[in-house]
């Protein structure tokens, strides 16, 4: 009643001013204006809006954005309290910091491949649903304010980017610390399967072919449920780390795996000498090594295994670029360096 009464006495104010040719900011006016106790209606309203907040049902988030569209709904909002209304925004904002980590439990950084991540996700989800609707307050409050400069907008909407300024780092930790434990899990037996990949040429005719099926696993997009963040700023964060982590792991373990094969080459060629021929046991013909009988150049098993490398390391590239990310400077660096094997 008091909200509907105070609207109709403003529109009573304008037209009295406008047909008997008076300025509606008259001191007259003014006086007759501040006899409403505003104060009091602020202080029900105020005392209404944190019970629903503090003491409500239903998830952090969802309190937080009924009561921010409360705030300045339009049974609500009047001019004389929107600096207030603006104040009580704003603290609604910061009590949904705490509440909202209440809400999700601490980061995880021990999770299974997907939990740790959902968990970070969840978050960074009621954020954004939380941005979104604080995004629209400064257009509103403004509304209130009559003649409202630019400038006075620009200042709210720094407000807003101030108060979510601790979100953001929230965000961010959480979406690092799921990534981390997600590169963990991811490369727990990267050592075993690169380590396989050496080995499974060795003393075989087989030249080869396709990626390992492991680099698929290794680069698979993290589970994430719908709602604005597998493609916003939180999902970008997650995958770029993934694949920065993961390709640098995969750059050390292959850079490992070369080495000792460069290093198991060199020792077989000092052992039987550089250009050595071999007899064949009746001494009737003489074949160097590296050749068959009819004279064709030979792979070799150390070949064929930089090559499987070389393969994998180029599929691998391909899962990052797929997943909009880049991988780590080390990993870009061996790709580089291995590239003639490929050739």
């Amino acid at each position: 009643a008091f909200h509907a009464n105070y609207r109709a006495s403003g529109e009573f104010v304008a037209e009295f001013a406008r047909v008997f040719g008076m300025d509606s900011k008259d001191a007259l006016f003014a006086e007759f204006q501040r006899k409403w106790q505003v104060a009091a209606y602020f202080a029900v309203r105020r005392a209404e809006i944190i019970d629903a907040v503090e003491a409500g049902e239903g998830p952090a988030v969802e309190r937080a954005i009924k009561a921010l569209e409360r705030c300045w709904a339009d049974d609500v909002a009047l001019p004389p309290v929107a600096g207030r209304l603006w104040q009580l925004s704003l603290q609604v904002v910061r009590w949904a910091k705490d509440a909202l980590a209440a809400d999700h439990g601490a980061p995880d950084a021990e999770g299974d491949d997907d939990a740790g991540v959902e968990q970070a996700l969840a978050y960074a989800r009621d954020i954004i649903r939380l941005r979104l609707c604080a995004d629209g307050l400064p257009t509103r409050a403004a509304a209130q304010l009559p003649e409202c400069p630019t400038h006075t907008l620009d200042l709210l909407r720094a407000a807003i980017e101030s108060a979510f300024a601790p979100f953001d780092d929230a965000v961010a930790t959480r979406i690092d610390k799921a990534a981390g434990a997600l590169v963990a899990l991811r490369c727990a037996v990267l050592a075993s399967h690169v380590r396989r990949t050496t080995s499974q040429y060795r003393h075989t005719g087989r030249m080869p072919q396709r990626a390992s099926a492991y680099v698929a696993q290794l680069f698979a997009a993290p589970t994430m449920s719908d709602g604005g963040v597998a493609d916003g700023e939180a999902g970008r964060r997650l995958r770029r780390a993934v694949c920065s982590g993961v390709s640098s792991a995969m750059a050390r373990q292959v850079s490992e795996a070369l080495a000792t094969v460069s290093r198991t080459e060199a020792s077989l060629r000092r052992l039987r000498g550089a250009g050595r021929l071999e007899e064949r046991e009746d001494g009737a013909a003489l074949v160097p090594r590296g050749v068959d009988l009819r004279g064709r150049q030979l792979v070799s098993d150390d070949d064929k295994i930089r090559r499987q490398l070389w393969l994998d390391v180029e599929d691998a590239a391909r899962a990052i670029s797929a997943l909009d990310a880049q991988p780590h400077e080390d990993f870009a660096r061996l790709r580089s360096e291995i590239a003639p094997f490929g050739e």
